[in-house]
């Protein structure tokens, strides 16, 4: 199975002093790196790195969205209505009484003088 993706809270970023510390992390960060000799793919990965450490520390992660707006009293009932619907298919002794029920009805129409 597959790991959900987390989700920075970016709604931190608009606080000034948040992101004021977000971006002197990440400045003191590329400077520090300035001064060694690597590879771009050092590079991207150290960049990478600091900014996904630097916004867990800062900015922390989003909380559970409930985005089930959506569903209102009228999905509860009609969801209610198909369940209840689905409780009343039909069964083996429904069948049969059904099945009985018929026989009783043609019986009594054959047994009816035209």
């Amino acid at each position: 199975q597959y790991e959900k993706c987390k989700k920075f809270n970016i709604d931190k970023i608009t606080e000034s002093d948040k992101r004021e510390a977000f971006q002197n992390k990440i400045k003191e960060i590329n400077d520090n790196r300035a001064n060694k000799e690597i590879t771009v793919e050092d590079i991207w990965v150290d960049f990478k790195t600091a900014i996904i450490i630097e916004a867990e520390k800062t900015l922390g992660y989003q909380g559970k969205q409930d985005n089930r707006e959506w569903f209102n009293e009228e999905c509860r009932e009609s969801i209610n209505l198909k369940n209840k619907k689905y409780m009343e298919r039909p069964t083996r002794a429904r069948n049969e009484a059904y099945e009985e029920g018929k026989q009783t009805r043609f019986a009594g129409k054959r047994n009816k003088p035209f």
